[in-house]
């Protein structure tokens, strides 16, 4: 069955990403390694980011990021992106990743971690070029 990234627009942004966490996101606490969190908020960014401006991105700065919370195996989390800038050949995107776990039944979501993430618009040599008007 294929599946979709539901990119609905919702109060804390749009949904760019949603996923489940699996033993292999795990350190040796049992939570959610910082770094598989920024993978996830790359991913998040990047996808946001090109449905917005049309072209190719890539990551050039990560302003500052917070983790607020532990995340645990079989718990999603999704991530929201909202712009926050956009520059001649840039874009600046606010990132938050909720938690929540499905198998509770409990709809309840909370916000574990937040960043801001700076992309820039690339044609296929991989130099930046002037981003086009909104897309959506």
């Amino acid at each position: 069955m294929e599946q979709h990234i539901n990119t609905k627009y919702t109060e804390r942004g749009e949904i760019a990403l949603k996923v489940l966490i699996t033993p292999n996101d795990l350190n040796h606490h049992g939570t959610v390694f910082g770094g598989a969190i920024l993978s996830y908020f790359d991913l998040a960014a990047s996808g946001y980011a090109m449905e917005q401006v049309g072209h190719k991105v890539v990551l050039v700065s990560v302003k500052d990021s917070g983790f607020l919370a532990p995340v645990f195996a079989n718990e999603y989390l999704t991530f929201y992106a909202k712009t926050v800038k956009r520059g001649k050949t840039s874009i600046t995107s606010s990132i938050e990743a909720w938690r929540n776990t499905p198998a509770s039944g409990d709809k309840h979501a909370d916000l574990i971690a937040t960043a801001t993430m700076v992309m820039v618009a690339v044609g296929d040599d991989l130099k930046p070029l002037p981003i086009k008007e909104i897309v959506n």
